[in-house]
């Protein structure tokens, strides 16, 4: 997983193309106020 602060449209177009999920945080919502470090281990059920 990569966490950027941003991405150009075409860049967003880029990686779904090479099936990576774009996901952007809501308004408001930084990794900074998620506490987030890059340490951290996720995982996805069910997809």
């Amino acid at each position: 997983m990569v966490i950027a602060g941003s991405f150009e449209r075409i860049h967003r177009s880029n990686l779904i193309g090479m099936g990576v999920l774009p996901l952007e945080f809501p308004n408001g919502v930084s990794r900074q106020t998620l506490g987030l470090k890059g340490d951290e281990k996720i995982e996805i059920t069910g997809a």
